[in-house]
């Protein structure tokens, strides 16, 4: 069972590796993930207050900061599959 747990270690170590390299190479990363984490967040919001009985809707959210600076993109790239970490790790 150790060795699980050992493996285990290893593949979150690799994952959160590959998250920090991401990170590192796009400074705009977090904001997108953030803006889409925003988005869902909303979203979940949206869908349990129309939930509520006598719940009226809202009017639309503004951006803060429009234009194309801030949009972000469809969605983030993913940290490479566990086989290319393990490859990089050496």
């Amino acid at each position: 069972m150790t060795s699980a747990i050992h493996e285990s270690f290893e593949n979150s170590a690799s994952y959160i590796a590959s998250w920090l390299r991401a990170l590192r190479d796009d400074k705009r990363l977090v904001i997108s993930a953030a803006a889409q984490a925003q988005r869902a967040s909303d979203l979940v919001l949206k869908t349990s207050r129309q939930a509520e009985p006598g719940h009226q809707p809202a009017a639309p959210r503004q951006q803060a900061h429009p234009g194309p600076a801030t949009a972000a993109p469809a969605r983030p790239p993913r940290p490479a599959p566990l086989a290319e970490r393990e490859a990089e790790a050496g």
